[in-house]
Order: structure tokens, then C-alpha cells, then sequence
């Protein structure tokens, strides 16, 4: 049993999230407005707001200077709310600027209200020549239109967006706090993920900051601990600005293995539950090739989408074996759901077998309370249909349950030994078990029967013990008996269609001839994509004089079931499975002249010659009709269908 173990580690000071509050720009507050200052009569200006794209604005503020002269200065300003929060910066050559004329630089701040009607209020800020912090707050109305000023050098199209981004805080809370000394550049106001850590960065650098909530100020940042609000409130010299953050959880909702060979009745995600669901969890087995790495998409999903995008270290480690992958992705739209891939460094098994695990997924530090079991089957290659007869698929989820566990870990299409993958399921294939013999409170992961299926008539005749360990005893499939003494349950026209895995899936009568058994190793290998057909050992043909079918017995090489010089039988013909190895040779598999774990395997020629595994010596021929008898010398054939004679 191995424990599969997926940690998503966040990604440390790699990203600073922010939150820009989606406003639909306001066209009513474009227009000429004239100001005088609150706490100083004299002061007058004059401000052009012009809408741009978004919530943006082109802004002009112009003011008479010392000697007479009109000052104009140029910004950004951006809508949150009903606050436009400015910004202007000088550009090099630009002529008129109150604080000089430096590329770049901020000469000044400012947060506007306009007001239904055209009543306008705001606060402008600057220095002076000294350095000193200039506040002027205004008031004053909407006027007549006037052309808005363009600048007298730079790139002149009076948008004013030339340089600057606006650096202040353009959460749209209405709270003003521009006006103070105190910026928070990160974190912004927003949604996050508990685990995540966000750097923490505030002017003035020796401001204080204090965190109510589920989260911590690490040495990396805010490192959120918990589900729910946040708040950081950042104080210096008496002013305060606050800063609320939602924290939530993140859940494992979808599991689905990549490269995935089909299972008829198991399909894709191998793992689905309802977010925020306590039970409902769905889980089904999956199959892949051996010898490859394991490919997962994992569906993650949170109350609500992460307000900018974030990015996230997948690290995941099969636990008990040197495997793991590790992936960079970045989550976001986490409300509906999305997928990451994943993929390990090395291959999931080398060989075919059946592979059960917990998934256990670590987000940012926390452990999900959602680890699905997972099953998943390495197998040899796409299935294929051995037998026409068979009337079940070869892909169905319990013949790769019964056929990856028979396997037993073995790799190669080879004849024979413990790397065989037709020598380990000739040897290991048996009886389903009913659910009357499962342990009492532990169900197999992946049952033969429906819980309420009735068991088939024959099922308590078949093999002793009837359960061990909670599988079959290994032993003979071969039913119904020759001589027949319970004609309701041993008539063989109960029997009569039971080829391939129906030899087993037949749900009232189970078990085969010699043929049948051939068959259904056949049925096996085909599920593991391995091609293989019946091969008989008989001779039939036609009576050289009457015409009448005619058959040749054999006595076989067993001596059952009865002791004698000649060996067992006679026999009519029997049956064996005959598959083709990778290299292109066939090689064939016994079912029941044999037993496990030792049943014959070899050569075709080394099948069908007299003195062989099977064939002691040729017997009579015999009719092969309704009225039988042994044919007469001269009603011999000269020539036959099925094994010739060797030179």
C-alpha cells in the first residue's frame, strides 16, 4: 500500500497581489470646475477632468503663480466611487511646473468628490520650495466649458498620463486616507489564499502595523493562516489607514488521470465531490500504461476568485517511492473551479498490477481534509478482443481489477517465468467471490458481484475452501464434471456459451471445458492488449467412403483419469490458449491437463507432438455424428484437419 502525498507550497515574496476595484467611469463629472480654498480665501483654481478609457481621467490643475503667471499641472486621476484619486508628475522641458521641471517626478497629489449638481470638493497636496507639505483643501462648482490646457513641451496630448501610474490608493473605499502620510502598496484590499504569504509594504517604512484575524506578519510578509477577514491597520504620528483582506480555504473537488487507457464502465474524473460537501465523494479506478509516468489534472476551488493572480509551487511525492513531481502555476478564477496538471518524474509502476494509494494534497503549508483513494492500473498495452464469442467487453473495470492483480507485477510478453505476464495469470486466475463471502465490514475495493446479485447456482460446487483471504483458491475452472449427477445445475447447455471471460461473468452458471478455459486466458490477455486465439489438439475429417464426420481420439499424457499403458483418455480434442509474444513467436498456456502454479506452457510444435505434454500416443477414429461407432479400416481418411503427422 502506498500513500501518495501532494503538497502546493505558496510561492514566497514572488508576487504582490492588488485589488483594483472595478468602477464604471462616471462621464457626468467631465467638465470646467472653479475652486477656492477652504482654509485660505485667496487661493483660486481651476480643474479639467477628462474621461479617458475605464476609470480613468486626463487632469489639469491650474492656479495663479507669485509674479501673475498661470500654473498648470498635469495628471492621472483614477474613479473609485465617487472619489477621483490624482495624480500629477512633471515631464522634462515642461514649462510652469510648481515644482520644477524633472522627468518624472510627483508634483503633487490630489482627491476629488464631485457632487450631483457640480459641486466639487478636494484636497491638494505638494511641498513648497523648502520641502514642506503643502495642503490646500477647495470647494467650489461646476462652470462654463473651456478647453482644457495642453503641455508646453513633453508630448503635449493633455492626457497627462505620459509618465505616472498612479501609485496611491485607488481602492474606492472613500475614506480619503491619500490625503495622509501613510501608503500601502501591498497588500491591497482583497482575496486571498490561506497559506498564501503576501510582502508587506508601507510608507513610511517605520509606521506601525497591527493584524486582527487568521494571519501573521512573518519575516516574509503577511502570511495568512486561516479562513476569514483580516485586517491591517498601519498608524504613524496619530493618522491611520486600514486595510481589510478575505482569507479563504482552498478545496480538492476533481481528480482525473491523463493518458488514461479506457475503462468501458469507469470513466473519467476518477475523483469528484461537491465543494463544501461533507460526503458525496465518487471515486473509480483508472488504467495506464506501465513504464509511464503518472498524469494528473487536480480541480481546486475556493468560495470565491483571488482577487490578482497568484502563484503557486505544486510540489507532490508518492510516499514509500522515490517519485515526485514539482510544477510553478498560478490560480486565480478559483470559484468555479481550476485545473492544474501534474506529472511525475518517474513511472508509476514497471510493471502490470493494480496500484492503490491515498492522494494527499497540501496547499501553502495547510493539509486538505479531501484525499481521495486512488486505484489505478498499470497495464501491458490497449485492450483487444481475443474472442468473438465473449459477450462482455475485454476493457470492463473487473477484468482489469482481476487481470492487473493476477498479473502480479510482471512486465514482458515472455513465455514463461516470473517476468511473464501470461505465465503469472495462467497460474493465478480463479472464481469471482460473492458478496455471502466478503469480510464482514471490509468490502473489496472493487467487487466481482453487485452487493445484491444472487450467486450462481453452481458457486458452493467450485473449489474448497470456498474463500480464503477473500479470493477463490487457486484451482480447476473446468465445469460442468463429465458425468453428470445434477442435471439442474451440471447440464451442459448452462455452460454452452461460456467463452472468454464469460467463462467467469456468466451470472447463474460459471466454469468451462478445456476450450472454454483456453478461452478465457485468452479473454485475460486480450484486456492486457496481448493477441491470442484457441488452439485445438484434434484431427477430424471425413470418411474416405461414407463421407460420415470422423474424428481421431487421443489418450493424453496425464493418465487420467485412469491409470493405463496408453496413458489417460481417450480424448475428442483439447483445448489451449495460444498467444503471440512480443517477438513475434507463439507460445501456449495450458488450463486444465495442469495445474498451478506449475500449468504447461511451451512451444506450439512442442504442444502438438505425440509423446508431448499432452498426446501420449493416437488412438481409434470414431464417428462423429449421431449414430458414432468406430470408423471402419477402410473409412479411415487419408487426410485430415488438425495436428499431421511429424516426419
Amino acid at each position: 500500500m502506498r500513500r501518495a502525498k501532494l503538497t502546493l507550497i505558496g510561492a514566497v515574496g514572488a508576487l504582490v497581489l492588488g485589488l483594483a476595484i472595478p468602477v464604471l467611469a462616471d462621464h457626468r463629472i467631465d467638465g470646467t470646475y472653479n475652486l477656492g480654498g477652504w482654509n485660505n480665501p485667496d487661493s483660486r483654481s481651476k480643474v479639467w477632468i477628462k474621461h479617458t478609457s475605464g476609470n480613468e481621467f486626463s487632469v489639469v490643475r491650474q492656479v495663479e503663480g507669485p509674479d501673475g503667471t498661470l500654473v498648470s499641472e498635469f495628471g492621472k486621476g483614477v474613479l473609485g466611487n465617487t472619489w477621483l484619486r490624482v495624480t500629477f508628475r512633471a515631464e522634462a522641458g515642461m514649462t510652469g511646473a510648481l515644482s520644477g521641471d524633472v522627468s518624472g517626478k510627483i508634483t503633487g497629489q490630489a482627491v476629488y468628490g464631485v457632487r450631483p449638481g457640480g459641486r466639487i470638493i478636494g484636497l491638494f497636496r505638494s511641498t513648497d520650495a523648502d520641502g514642506k507639505d503643502v495642503r490646500v483643501y477647495e470647494r467650489g462648482n461646476k462652470g462654463a466649458d473651456e478647453a482644457m490646457p495642453v503641455r508646453d513641451a513633453g508630448t503635449g496630448d493633455g492626457t497627462g498620463d505620459d509618465t505616472g501610474d498612479d501609485t496611491g490608493d485607488d481602492t474606492g473605499d472613500d475614506t480619503g486616507d491619500d490625503a495622509t502620510g501613510i501608503t500601502v502598496q501591498s497588500p491591497a484590499a482583497g482575496t486571498y489564499l490561506v497559506g498564501q504569504t503576501i510582502p508587506l509594504q508601507v510608507q513610511p517604512v517605520d509606521a506601525t502595523v497591527t493584524i486582527e484575524g487568521p494571519a501573521t506578519n512573518g519575516a516574509q510578509g503577511i502570511e495568512i493562516t486561516g479562513p476569514g477577514a483580516v485586517t491591517l491597520t498601519v498608524t504613524k504620528d496619530g493618522e491611520e489607514k486600514t486595510i481589510t483582506l478575505e482569507a479563504v480555504e482552498v478545496e480538492l473537488v476533481a481528480v482525473e488521470v491523463l493518458d488514461a487507457v479506457t475503462i468501458s464502465d469507469a470513466p473519467a474524473p476518477h475523483f469528484k465531490r461537491g465543494f463544501g460537501a461533507a460526503d458525496g465523494e465518487v471515486s473509480t479506478p483508472a488504467a495506464i500504461f506501465l513504464g509511464k509516468p503518472l498524469r494528473l489534472k487536480i480541480t481546486l476551488q475556493a468560495a470565491k476568485d483571488l482577487s490578482a493572480d497568484a502563484k503557486i509551487t505544486v510540489v507532490g511525492e508518492i510516499v514509500g517511492e522515490d517519485n515526485s513531481f514539482e510544477k510553478e502555476v498560478t490560480l486565480r478564477a478559483l470559484s468555479q473551479g481550476q485545473t492544474i496538471t501534474v506529472e511525475t518524474t518517474e513511472m508509476l509502476n514497471k510493471g502490470v498490477k493494480v496500484n492503490a494509494f491515498d492522494l494527499v494534497l497540501t496547499v501553502g503549508g495547510e493539509e486538505l481534509l479531501q484525499q481521495p483513494r486512488m486505484r489505478i492500473y498499470t497495464t501491458f498495452k490497449a485492450p483487444i478482443k481475443n474472442v468473438v464469442r465473449d459477450k462482455r467487453p475485454a476493457n470492463t473495470l473487473i477484468h482489469f481489477e482481476n487481470a492487473c492483480r493476477w498479473a502480479r507485477g510482471a512486465s514482458q510478453n515472455i513465455g514463461q517465468g516470473e517476468d511473464s505476464i501470461a505465465h503469472q495469470f495462467d497460474n493465478q486466475m480463479r472464481h469471482y467471490v460473492h458478496p455471502k463471502d466478503h469480510v464482514a465490514g471490509s468490502p473489496p475495493a472493487v467487487a466481482d458481484y453487485a452487493k445484491d446479485a444472487t450467486a450462481p447456482v453452481n458457486y458452493d460446487k467450485i473449489g474448497w475452501p470456498r474463500v480464503r483471504d477473500g479470493a477463490r483458491p487457486v484451482g480447476s475452472l473446468y465445469y460442468p464434471p463429465l458425468t453428470v449427477t445434477d442435471p439442474p445445475t451440471e447440464d451442459y447447455k448452462h455452460y454452452r456459451s461460456n467463452f472468454g471471460w464469460w467463462v467467469l461473468d456468466n451470472p447463474t452458471h460459471t466454469g468451462g471445458r478445456c476450450n472454454q478455459q483456453a478461452s478465457l486466458v485468452c479473454g485475460i490477455a486480450g484486456t492486457l492488449g496481448i493477441k491470442g486465439e484457441v488452439l485445438y489438439i484434434h484431427r477430424y475429417g471425413r470418411g474416405k467412403k461414407s463421407g460420415r464426420a470422423v474424428r481421431q481420439y487421443f489418450f493424453s499424457n496425464d493418465n487420467w483419469p485412469a491409470e493405463s499403458a496408453t496413458g489417460g483418455g481417450p480424448w475428442n480434442f483439447h483445448g489451449v490458449a495460444l498467444l503471440t509474444l512480443d517477438d513475434g513467436s507463439q507460445w501456449i498456456y495450458d488450463g486444465s491437463f495442469s495445474s498451478p502454479p506449475n500449468r504447461k506452457n511451451g512451444t506450439k510444435a512442442w504442444a502438438e507432438n505425440d509423446g508431448g505434454p499432452f498426446i501420449h500416443s493416437w488412438g481409434p477414429w470414431l464417428y462423429d455424428d449421431d449414430r458414432g461407432g468406430r470408423v471402419r479400416a477402410n473409412d479411415i481418411p487419408d487426410t485430415w484437419q488438425g495436428i499431421q503427422p511429424k516426419d
